[in-house]
């Protein structure tokens, strides 16, 4: 496999090097651009529309907006929609997952280019690993994809967060397009890409990303001794917290015609990082832990959009990754320790659609696939089982739609296999999940909508909750969760079209049953138990107000609110009627930009409630709200562009997850030669 990543990265390098010398006779006027095409008012007005018509709740960025932010990976982006919680451990190499609507981060799945990203051992995708740079749009959707012609797997999840890269497209003819960025920063960050994508043949295109980041994260945090004001404090730096990322991708598309296409895309990822450790009394500087990661995937795709009698998919994956746990201390044996884990997938699916009448959609999928965990290690592992999964999920969806109403719904089938090699498997499961959604529209004048859907769902528990040593217990029931929501959405232009107003405002209900949670067992020893229940009352708010006063100036004010109310049901538990750990009551970001010409500013700022991480009754267990404030300026002189960004501008000291602080103060700049 080694041999395998050495010599692809090779020829990426040989594709780059073909492609520069073309650039630099490609003499046009710069452009900003998704897949290739220009992104005129009708782009603008028909993501709008998707948004607005959308029968469950959608939130997008756009890569034009992406740039103009603080945001350096997928997390950045992420972490401004309504609903999120940012779980975040710190610095450039910290990994940072997201839980929506109360919900852990389980229940969210994250699509890259249409195919979910797998973790069968923890189930956790770190979205630090996502660089932006390469990146047309992200999207988060609740309940499940507003395309039917998607995959099975899709459908089976509470929220998903969907990627989509940039690509080659047949408008942008045969010139090479791309871009080299270089990015430098506080904390040792240096980080530079290159983006380039061609059409080679009239039907064939390709295009090559690179990124690379390094930084040695060594930032300043206050340590107190104590949990009163008059305790005593120091300034300290977090050590063990360097980190080396590498991300390289490859695609190659062929285009029957606008409507049919294949897609191949290779994806390698490098990480070598430090692990630096919860903040303990006296305790700074102790860890020698790290994490060595190798993952690469390749995934094929095929659609066919081109009647709509009978659209079609066809996709399959390939997924491979190492990562490799290492800490040194005495109280081992040689004083090492060392785990790597390995685990793959094999991935198919297939997806049909049609429009049966005018107004009735039908969909169907199968998805299969396969997952295989192993490990190595210095430590005597006798009872790690080597567990193989088999999922197979079929789904049958339907819509019913007019202008003024949409119905619709879908029936997901799960069934799983499992084996080890030694002792008894998890038992098999196969379960049922409906779908229904309801939308509404209010007005035959305006596009006002109100929605509403139900979804049944349920988790299967993780290789590491089942099989990990000590821990894990194969008994363990899937969790099972009822989502309900319901909310109202428009559009409205305003002021002789001055002023463009979006919002949204959306309330649901979440109940989770069999929450898997780690309890004592027979005093001494812990495991995973179903032990847990879970109430969640939320509603999210989104306000974006695009205002052109005058020809050429453009202002931008965009307000998400969350308020989540996420109480532990489970009777006899110590912490019954009290908010979950992590999750703040209320939550949200706000930003405002002006755009003027080639130039850019904006503020944006990011709060969270109180958080607690116990019973609400020891003052210990709680966190300070906090709330982060960023700058950033764009400056663009025709294919080249210099930006500035001042983040946690204020220098408040905070931390997400209890005892790892996050930075301080600290600064980005940012060079950019977009051709």
């Amino acid at each position: 496999m080694d041999k395998f990543i050495v010599r692809y990265l090779f020829y990426i390098l040989l594709l780059g090097c073909l492609f520069t010398p073309a650039s630099l006779y490609a003499q046009q006027n710069r452009q900003d651009t998704v897949n290739g095409v220009s992104l005129g008012e009708v782009e603008v007005n028909a993501n709008k529309l998707r948004v607005v018509r959308s029968v469950v709740p959608l939130q997008t960025v756009s890569y034009k907006d992406m740039i103009k932010t603080n945001a350096l990976h997928i997390a950045d982006v992420a972490n401004s929609f309504s609903g999120i919680t940012l779980k975040d451990y710190g610095g450039i190499g910290g990994m940072k997952t997201v839980s929506v609507r109360g919900m852990d981060s389980h229940y969210t799945s994250v699509s890259y280019d249409g195919i979910v990203m797998s973790n069968i051992q923890s189930g956790q995708i770190d979205l630090g690993a996502f660089p932006i740079d390469n990146v047309a749009e992200v999207a988060l959707v609740n309940a499940h994809p507003t395309n039917f012609l998607q995959s099975a797997r899709l459908f089976s999840n509470a929220n998903t967060l969907m990627i989509t890269t940039l690509l080659p497209d047949r408008k942008m003819g045969s010139r090479v397009k791309g871009k080299v960025c270089l990015k430098g920063g506080s904390f040792g960050l240096v980080s530079p890409s290159i983006f380039l994508m061609k059409n080679i043949f009239p039907k064939v295109g390709i295009s090559i990303y690179a990124d690379f980041i390094k930084a040695h994260g060594r930032y300043s945090f206050v340590q107190n001794y104590g949990i009163s004001q008059n305790d005593s404090s120091t300034i300290l730096h977090r050590q063990n917290t360097d980190v080396s990322k590498l991300r390289t991708e490859f695609n190659l598309s062929y285009r029957l015609s606008d409507m049919q296409e294949f897609l191949f895309k290779t994806n390698v990822y490098f990480s070598d990082r430090g692990l630096p450790g919860s903040i303990i009394f006296y305790n700074e500087g102790q860890s020698k832990e790290r994490l060595d990661e190798r993952n690469i995937f390749s995934q094929l795709r095929f659609r066919s959009t081109a009647n709509r009698k009978l659209q079609y998919s066809l996709m399959a994956k390939q997924h491979y990754s190492k990562v490799h746990y290492t800490d040194r201390q005495e109280k081992y044996s040689g004083g090492f320790l060392s785990h790597l884990y390995m685990q793959s997938e094999t991935y198919l699916t297939g997806a049909i659609a049609s429009d049966v009448v005018d107004g009735l959609t039908l969909s169907s999928a199968i998805d299969i696939w396969f997952n295989k965990l192993d490990v190595v290690s210095s430590k005597r592992f006798d009872e790690f089982v080597y567990p193989v999964r088999y999922t197979l999920m079929l789904n049958n969806a339907i819509r019913y739609y007019t202008e003024r109403l949409i119905i619709g719904g879908n029936l997901l089938c799960v069934n799983t296999l499992e084996k080890v090699q030694r002792g008894v498997p998890s038992p098999d499961r196969k379960k049922l999940s409906p779908t229904i959604n309801v939308a509404f529209k209010l007005s035959d004048a305006k596009e006002y909508r109100i929605r509403f859907f139900y979804k049944n769902m349920y988790r299967i528990p993780t290789f590491n909750e089942l099989y990990y040593e000590d821990l894990g217990n194969r008994n363990l029931r899937p969790e099972n969760a009822q989502l309900f929501n319901i909310g109202v959405v428009g559009n409205d232009m305003l002021g002789d079209n001055n002023y463009d107003i979006y919002l949204s405002a959306d309330t649901y209900y979440n109940n989770v049953k069999d929450k898997i949670v780690m309890l004592p067992r027979n005093g001494f020893y812990w495991s995973m138990l179903n032990r847990g229940q879970v109430n969640i009352f939320g509603a999210d708010i989104n306000l974006k107000v695009v205002c052109k006063p005058i020809d050429g100036h453009e202002f931008i004010l965009k307000v998400n609110y969350s308020m989540q109310r996420a109480k532990d049901a489970t009777v006899g538990s110590d912490n019954y009627g009290e908010q979950i750990p992590y999750t703040p009551i209320h939550s949200g970001n706000a930003s405002v930009s002006y755009n003027y010409s080639n130039f850019n500013v904006g503020f944006n700022s990011v709060f969270a409630g109180v958080r607690w991480i116990g019973q609400m009754t020891d003052r210990r267990n709680r966190m300070k709200p906090y709330s982060i404030s960023s700058l950033h300026a764009q400056f663009i002189y025709r294919k080249w562009s210099v930006k500035g960004e001042l983040s946690n501008i204020f220098n408040t000291q905070y931390e997400i997850v209890k005892f790892y602080p996050m930075p301080r103060r600290g600064f980005r700049v940012s060079l950019l030669y977009d051709f």
